[in-house]
């Protein structure tokens, strides 16, 4: 009964921070769904999942980054790259060269979509077979269950979520689960039903071309097939499996709830990789939205960003809140009001390199800045491309399009000022 006397140590270190029960609540449900790769290419093979959102199939939803670390700290902060800091390749929990101690990564000192939700009453938790979702980056901020679900499948992710539910029943819970699955065989093999997807013809090669180098491109080029039917069919299987969370959760009576699919950013199969990583088929992801105060979006083909997720989810349970601390957000309330965007912005900070990609309706235009040491250097290089981010020359660019960009200083100043890993700016620019 006293909150202040009960704590579960051993060897005086607090070991669990325990969980109320608020039985006279609201009963609520904020329910994150991050199906790694989900680009909206891929939305064409999730049939269950189609079914299920109906009417919340977003069209025009963009990850800020191009990679999980940073677009996962873009979802839980609400604030770019840039900003938040944590996207170091070689960090703690690398899965490259099999190092997993190195030097401490920069750390989230921004205050957390758990953090926000807990305060608000709500338990929290993170499902996550991910290893770089891990405490070292303070990902653990505010969240009451933090599990690493080392090569647990759609299945077992999904019993946590439907676990948690049961167990906490009477409280209000926000849950952030991450499908793995589709980014790679959960259990390093894979199972039968993950082959259910191959089309008949799959194993149908021609093996009469005796030249060599035609050869070694022919066989690059059924790698590259094999590649893309494996990754559509893992979507398709892990969608299947999904549908045992969209049948629980159809019959769960609650008294208010947001249910969000998405993913962290796209997956460029064979025919895409030459596109840049920053491009329309690897940054425009897959977002969909089932909300019981909204049966219909209007809003289903304006820009949003992944940093919009933590502002309007805020905003949605609690406006006070949420205008307290809008202004600690890049991102805003773009999913749950009118409130349009006039372009996006995508960065990938992979040193020596510093990619920003800034994309309006018509056309975008990507910059590669070089980056040592934390200081952002000059320009290397500048694309511009159209919608379809097709190599266009600067000069056929109409004037009024190509005014619209050439505010990209006045934007990238913007962003700069609140940023941490940016603070050495080179001035010259």
């Amino acid at each position: 009964k006293d909150r202040k006397n009960f704590l579960i140590t051993k060897k005086n270190q607090l070991i669990f921070n325990p969980i109320f029960v608020k039985k006279k609540s609201k009963k609520k449900l904020v329910l994150l769904l991050m199906l790694d790769g989900l680009g909206k290419d891929l939305t064409t093979h999730i049939d269950n999942s189609n079914k299920f959102f109906k009417n919340g199939n977003f069209s025009n939803v963009w990850s800020n980054a191009e990679w999980t670390l940073p677009s996962f700290s873009n979802l839980i902060s609400g604030t770019r790259t840039s900003t938040h800091g944590v996207f170091e390749a070689n960090s703690n929990y690398s899965n490259y060269f099999n190092i997993h101690s190195l030097a401490n990564p920069v750390k989230m000192n921004n205050k957390t979509i758990f953090e926000y939700f807990k305060n608000l009453g709500f338990v929290t938790s993170s499902f996550s077979a991910y290893d770089r979702i891990n405490p070292s980056y303070n990902f653990n901020k505010g969240v009451d269950i933090f599990k690493y679900s080392k090569n647990h499948t759609a299945e077992e992710i999904i019993e946590d979520i439907i676990g948690q539910i049961e167990m906490f029943k009477n409280n209000s819970n926000f849950i952030y689960a991450h499908i793995f699955d589709t980014h790679s065989p959960a259990k390093n093999f894979h199972r039968i039903s993950e082959f259910a997807g191959y089309p008949s013809t799959n194993y149908n090669f021609d093996k009469e071309n005796k030249d060599i180098d035609k050869s070694l491109k022919k066989a690059i080029r059924i790698h590259d097939k094999f590649e893309s039917v494996q990754d559509i069919s893992s979507f398709k299987t892990s969608d299947r499996k999904l549908s045992i969370l969209y049948n629980y959760l159809h019959n769960l009576k609650l008294d208010d709830f947001t249910i969000l699919l998405f993913g962290d950013h796209g997956t460029r199969l064979n025919d895409t990789k030459k596109f840049n990583v920053l491009s329309k088929r690897h940054n425009n992801i897959g977002f969909f939205v089932k909300d019981k105060k909204i049966k219909n979006f209007k809003n289903k083909n304006n820009f949003i960003e992944l940093i919009d997720v933590l502002p309007s989810l805020l905003f949605r349970y609690s406006k006070k809140e949420f205008l307290k601390n809008q202004n600690s957000f890049d991102g805003v309330n773009s999913i749950f009001s009118n409130k349009k965007k006039n372009y996006t912005i995508s960065e990938s900070v992979y040193p020596p390199h510093y990619k920003v990609n800034i994309r309006n309706k018509f056309i975008n235009t990507l910059f590669n800045f070089s980056f040592r040491n934390n200081h952002l250097g000059k320009i290397q290089e500048m694309f511009w491309y159209d919608k379809n981010d097709k190599k266009i020359d600067i000069e056929k660019i109409e004037k009024k399009y190509k005014k619209t960009f050439l505010k990209f200083f006045k934007i990238k100043k913007d962003l700069i000022k609140k940023s941490e890993i940016f603070k050495n700016f080179d001035k010259k620019l």
